[in-house]
Parts: C-alpha cells; sequence; structure tokens
C-alpha cells in the first residue's frame, strides 16, 4: 500500500522465520525488505517483469542494515520504503521497520544498479525508470556508501558450494545467501551470546552455480561490542565477491542466550 511517496506492508512473523530464539532471522528480515521494495516497484511499472522484457534486471550494490531490536515470533511487524535519490547509475532506496506501536525496529539504506542480463554490465538507469523516479527525500542512514575496508588477515574462515536453491532469477547467488555466509564464519560465542546489531555489505561481483566460494573474517575493536570484517572470494579465481563489515552487541535477556 502507498501512502503519499512511501510504500508500507504488514507482515505477521511465522514459524518458519525465526531462529533457536524465537526472533526473526537476520535473512527473513531482509527478504521482507525486499519483498516491499519489489512490490513498489511493480506499482510503479519498474518491477523485475519489465525489466527482464528489456533484458535488463536490478541488482543490489550496497546495503546497509542497522538493528534496534528483534520481532519474535507471531508478532505484526510494518516494512516501509521508498526511493531517496538517484546517483549516477546507482538509485538510492530507504527502509524502515517498525512494530504496531510505531517503534523503529530497524533501519536500512541500500543502493541499486541496473545490469545488462547479456553482457553482465551495469548501464546507467534507463529514462523509463527516471521518468518514473518520484523521491521522497529523507534518507534512513546518512550514508554515503563509501569503499569499506580490505580484509588483510583473518582468523576464521569457512568455503561453501553454491547450490542451484541459493539462485535468484536473475541466475546467481541471491544476496541473502553471502549475509548467511558472512555470519557463518563469525565464532561459536559470539552466535550464542551476541546479536547482530549492524551490518553493512558491498556486492562486488557475481557467483554462479557451482562456484566454490571462500568467506573469512577477522575481529575488529568496536568498544563493548564485537566488530568483524569479512570478505568472500571465489575459490576459482580469487576474484572478491563481497566485502563486509559486523558489528554484533551483546544479548541483554540472559533467558535469550543459547545453551
Amino acid at each position: 500500500m502507498q501512502k503519499g511517496l512511501i510504500w508500507r506492508e504488514k507482515n505477521r512473523i511465522p514459524a518458519f522465520e525465526v531462529d533457536v530464539r524465537g526472533k526473526v532471522r537476520i535473512r527473513a528480515l531482509c527478504n521482507y525488505m525486499m519483498e516491499a521494495a519489489s512490490n513498489h516497484t511493480f506499482a510503479r511499472g519498474t518491477g523485475i517483469e519489465r525489466m527482464l522484457s528489456h533484458n535488463i534486471t536490478w541488482v543490489i550494490s550496497r546495503l546497509h542494515l542497522k538493528i534496534n531490536s528483534y520481532p519474535h515470533l507471531g508478532n505484526i511487524v510494518f516494512f516501509e520504503t521508498w526511493p531517496s535519490k538517484l546517483d549516477g547509475k546507482f538509485a538510492i532506496r530507504e527502509f524502515r521497520v517498525t512494530d504496531k506501536n510505531k517503534k523503529v525496529l530497524a533501519s536500512a539504506t541500500s543502493s541499486w544498479a541496473v545490469l545488462d542480463i547479456k553482457s553482465r554490465k551495469l548501464l546507467y538507469i534507463p529514462e523509463f525508470i527516471t521518468k518514473s523516479f518520484q523521491v521522497n527525500e529523507e534518507r534512513i542512514l546518512n550514508d554515503k556508501f563509501e569503499k569499506l575496508a580490505e580484509l588483510k588477515r583473518h582468523s576464521l574462515e569457512k568455503k561453501f558450494k553454491v547450490r542451484f536453491s541459493d539462485l535468484d532469477q536473475n541466475q546467481h547467488v541471491n544476496y541473502v545467501i553471502y549475509i548467511d555466509w558472512i555470519t557463518e564464519t563469525v565464532p561459536d560465542k559470539i552466535l550464542r551470546d551476541y546479536i547482530l546489531a549492524e551490518l553493512e555489505i558491498s556486492y562486488r561481483s557475481e557467483c554462479h552455480y557451482g562456484d566454490e566460494v571462500i568467506s573469512k573474517s577477522e575481529k575488529t575493536k568496536e568498544d563493548k561490542d564485537f566488530g568483524f570484517i569479512h570478505s568472500l572470494k571465489s575459490v576459482k579465481n580469487n576474484k572478491e565477491l563481497v566485502r563486509a563489515k559486523t558489528i554484533w552487541t551483546k544479548i541483554k535477556n540472559r533467558n535469550e542466550v543459547m545453551p
């Protein structure tokens, strides 16, 4: 539903989208946000179906997400989204996640580009999109999407092989799969006693069915919290696929700590 320049959707968190603590999974939270974005672009005539008819598609370039509180199983959650600006080859889109009392649970900003299906190169945004691009200039997070730090050494790593179920409609690995691979290279102690509070991710290259990916991470200093720098690379050619930064905060309610 669109109210002014903002698109709004309501969802109830189902059992199959929660983790061992009964909180929504980070993957599911991102999927709800992107579903709202997809529905918004469809309503404006710039959805993926029309894009594919022009042999182009939307791809996410950057995502910066801050989570204040994770909704639980059965909670009613509202997802708001809107485009905030055009910046050269990139379209900037904002997200706000709230509960029924309008408390902000999460905030995010993202950068999107148009990909040529055949050449796999980024294009300038077509005129039929720019003509319909009504913006609400409010930025949820005032991020200029500067280059993320390079991982120069690491203490943790895991290897993954791309499954067919990891692919999306663009015939490459879905963006949330990378988030799963990133969080898998965080120490068990952090996963058990901490929760992801902030994620910055830069998507740098594509990955396809059958490819092997190695995910590496290294701890950084973040005051009382734990921070990590992440890098995902192709095993085949060592090309960097994703660069990311995560911040994890201590769980305050001991009942939510894993055994």
